[in-house]
């Protein structure tokens, strides 16, 4: 049974990286002033930060994923509506930083 909840837990720790950027992107782009956007090296901290944080929650995904697959190759039964949610909301998360730079470019046009 405790082997069942693994996927479940890496694909719940895959979205905290991208919320993390997510969230660090909408305060980087529409709260941070010009000032503060220079001390934090501008639009390097935002490179690094996303070329450290989206193979993370990438690996965690692969995680889960072959896990889920070792399961069914097992006999284990279908995964619950919980992991079937988990699975759309960890792919999901990946637009996270993505929709936040739309919207500041979309903000920047008008």
């Amino acid at each position: 049974m405790r082997d069942r909840l693994w996927p479940d837990f890496l694909l719940s720790a895959s979205v905290l990286p991208m919320v993390a950027l997510a969230s660090f992107g909408t305060w980087f782009l529409f709260v941070a002033n010009e000032a503060q956007r220079a001390g934090w090296g501008g639009a390097g901290a935002m490179f690094v930060a996303a070329m450290a944080l989206y193979p993370l929650a990438l690996v965690l995904q692969v995680g889960a994923v072959v896990l889920l697959f070792k399961q069914a190759r097992r006999g284990d039964p279908e995964p619950g509506g919980t992991t079937r949610a988990l699975i759309g909301a960890a792919f999901l998360s990946l637009a996270l930083p993505v929709l936040v730079f739309l919207a500041y470019a979309l903000r920047g046009a008008h």
